[in-house]
C-alpha cells in the first residue's frame, strides 16, 4: 500500500496497544459477530478457513482487511474505537503525518470502487459506486502493479495531508460478487428509508425530509462486504472442475497444424482457401481464414467469392477453426483432436499438393497450455510482432462478429441491438468493461500490450459510458 514507515510503525503500535483488555476482548467478539452464520454455512471454523486461505495466498489479505474492522469497532458503552483511546493515551509518540492518518481511517468506511484509470507504480483512478462523485486519483505503487481497469475492489480511501491513499485492507471482487454487494446496499438503503420516513410520518413531520445516504448504509455495512468476499472464494475454492469441451461436445484439446507453404504455391494456395466452401476471410486483405460450420464435412471448392465475404455470410455460425499464412507456413487452429482431422481432412482435398505434410501439436487445456512453438525449429518461430498482429487480426474478426449475434452474457441478445434501450446500454457497459477487463488481466500475465478495445465502444457508441 502506498503508505510510509512512520504510519506504518503508527499501525504496529497500535495493534500491540489493542492486545490489552478490554480490546483483546472486543476483537475477538466483533470478529465473531463479523462471520455469524459464514462458518456455520461452509461447515468450518475460523482456524480451518485461515489455513484454507492460506493454500491459496489469501490469508494475508483476509487479515488486513479483518484487522481495520476490529481496529475501529466501538466499545460498549463509550463509543469509542481503539483508535480513540490510542490517540489520546499514545499520539504524542507518532509524527504529525502519523496522527493525521489514524485519525482519517478512524472517520472512514469501506465502500467498493471500480478502477477507472491505472498508471504503474503511481497511481490508480477509483469511482465510487456506492455514494457516486467522480473519480479520486489516488496515489498507489505497489497496488498499481497488480490493478486494471474496471477492476471491482473494496476498501477505504483517505486523505492525508495532500495525500490521497488507500488504507492496508483491500478485497477484490469479480463481477458478480460486486453486484451482489451493490443490489444489497440499494435494497437496504431503500429499506431503512422507508421505515424511517414512517416512523417520522407518525410523529406529524414532513417524511419527503427523509433520506438516507450512501455513507449512512456504509457505516453498517462491513459484514456485507466481508462476507460476500468469502462466499465468493470459498465457493470457487470448492467448486469441481469442470469437464472442458467444445459445442461439440468434443473434449477440449488445443491444436495447431503447420502445413509449408513454398512461396511459388502461395497465391494458389490464397486462391484456394478463397474458394473452399465453409472458410471466410476474416476480412478482405487479410491472409486469414475461419472455418465457420456452415458446410459439409466434404467441403469442396466454391466460386462464390468468399474473398470478399468477410464474416457477413455465416455471422451467426460457431467458429470451427482459424487459419493463417505466415511467411512460409499455413497455420491452423482449432480446439480439438476430432475438428483439425475435419479442416486438415477438407484443406488436404482442397489444397492438394500445394502444401505440404500437416505437422500437429497438441496441448490439454485441462493440464496446462505450453509454449506452442517447442515443437519448430528457432529459426522457423514467427515473431513477436507477426504474432501480435495475427492475434489483434482474429480478435478484432472476432468481437465484430460477437456484436451481431446473439450474446449469453446479456440475456442471448444482440449487443448492437440492445444497446438501442436504455437496460440495453447498461447490460452491455457491464459486458465491454469485463471483455476490456479480461484483455488486460491477460495482457500484463503475458508482458504484452493489451488488446485495444476502444473500437468496440465507439462501435456501440458507448464512448460516453467508457
Amino acid at each position: 500500500m502506498a503508505r510510509h514507515a512512520d504510519i506504518d510503525r503508527a499501525i504496529e503500535r497500535l495493534v500491540k496497544y489493542g492486545a490489552r483488555e478490554p480490546w483483546a476482548t472486543l476483537r475477538v467478539d466483533h470478529t465473531n459477530r463479523l462471520l455469524n452464520g459464514l462458518l456455520e454455512r461452509f461447515d468450518i471454523d475460523l482456524e480451518a478457513l485461515i489455513e484454507e486461505l492460506h493454500r491459496h495466498q489469501l490469508a494475508d489479505v483476509f487479515w488486513q482487511f479483518l484487522l481495520e474492522l476490529s481496529l475501529l469497532a466501538k466499545s460498549d458503552g463509550t463509543d469509542e474505537s481503539l483508535i480513540d483511546e490510542y490517540l489520546k493515551r499514545r499520539g504524542w509518540q507518532e509524527t504529525p503525518r502519523a496522527r493525521r492518518y489514524l485519525e482519517a481511517l478512524n472517520g472512514s468506511v469501506v465502500s467498493l470502487y471500480e478502477i477507472s484509470g491505472v498508471e504503474p507504480d503511481a497511481w490508480v483512478e477509483v469511482r465510487d459506486l456506492i455514494r457516486g462523485g467522480d473519480s479520486q486519483r489516488v496515489h498507489e505503487k505497489l497496488g498499481s502493479r497488480s490493478m486494471v481497469r474496471w477492476d471491482r475492489i473494496a476498501c477505504r480511501v483517505i486523505q492525508v495531508g495532500d495525500e490521497r491513499m488507500f488504507t492496508g485492507g483491500i478485497l477484490h471482487y469479480p463481477p458478480e460478487a460486486a453486484e451482489r454487494v451493490e443490489t444489497i446496499l440499494s435494497r437496504t438503503r431503500k429499506k431503512a428509508t422507508a421505515k424511517a420516513r414512517r416512523v417520522v410520518e407518525d410523529c406529524g413531520l414532513d417524511p419527503a425530509l427523509i433520506e438516507l445516504s450512501g455513507e449512512d448504509v456504509l457505516a453498517v455495512a462491513d459484514p456485507v462486504f466481508l462476507q460476500i468476499w468469502l462466499t465468493q472464494v470459498l465457493e470457487h475454492l470448492r467448486k469441481p472442475m469442470p469437464e472442458l469441451a467444445n459445442t461439440d461436445g468434443e473434449a477440449l484439446l488445443f491444436s495447431r497444424a503447420r502445413l509449408p507453404v513454398e512461396s511459388k504455391n502461395r497465391a494458389s494456395v490464397i486462391e484456394r482457401m478463397d474458394r473452399l466452401s465453409g472458410w471466410e476471410r476474416t476480412q478482405p486483405g487479410a491472409e486469414s481464414w475461419v472455418w465457420n460450420g456452415t458446410s459439409g464435412a466434404a467441403g469442396g471448392l466454391s466460386n462464390s467469392g468468399a474473398a470478399t465475404a468477410g464474416y457477413e455470410a455465416g455471422a451467426r455460425a460457431t467458429i470451427l477453426a482459424e487459419a493463417h499464412l505466415d511467411k512460409r507456413n499455413l497455420i491452423v487452429q482449432t480446439n480439438s483432436r476430432e475438428r483439425m482431422e475435419r479442416a486438415l481432412a477438407q484443406l488436404a482435398a482442397a489444397l492438394e499438393r500445394m502444401a505440404g505434410k500437416a505437422i500437429i501439436s497438441h496441448e490439454d487445456l485441462s493440464v496446462g497450455l505450453e509454449d506452442m512453438h517447442d515443437a519448430l525449429a528457432p529459426d522457423e518461430v514467427i515473431s513477436a510482432a507477426d504474432a501480435a498482429a495475427i492475434e489483434q487480426q482474429l480478435k478484432d474478426a472476432h468481437y465484430r462478429r460477437v456484436l451481431d449475434e446473439p450474446l449469453p452474457a446479456i440475456g442471448n441478445r444482440v449487443p448492437r441491438e440492445y444497446v438501442r434501450t436504455a437496460a440495453g446500454r447498461k447490460s452491455v457497459t457491464r459486458w465491454l468493461k469485463q471483455l476490456e477487463n479480461n484483455e488486460l488481466r491477460h495482457a500484463r500475465k503475458m508482458g504484452v500490450a493489451p488488446y485495444d478495445t476502444h473500437w468496440l465502444w465507439h462501435e456501440l457508441d458507448l464512448t460516453d459510458e467508457s
